[in-house]
């Protein structure tokens, strides 16, 4: 015989950090896409400011997914103890 199982619901604040992880993960792209603009120059300092934006942009992406897995995993979780 099948159990239901509960779907699990969010609040409000989990809700807006989903909102937040999901724009971290857009303005790291757009930041990244936006450094190519600086790495496609024939000036040294150009170069290092669009690495330094691509390295941030590539943080915010990782920070928004990390975010984003750990709000999708709640209530799947079970304890063994």
């Amino acid at each position: 015989m099948e159990t239901a199982q509960k779907k699990p619901t969010f609040t409000t604040f989990q809700w807006l950090c989903v909102g937040l992880g999901a724009f971290c993960i857009a303005a790291g792209a757009l930041g990244m896409v936006l450094s190519f603009i600086y790495l496609a120059s024939a000036s040294m300092v150009d170069i290092h400011a669009g690495s330094s934006g691509f390295l941030a942009g590539a943080v915010l992406i990782a920070g928004g997914v990390v975010a984003l897995t750990l709000l999708s995993t709640h209530g799947h979780r079970t304890d063994a103890a």
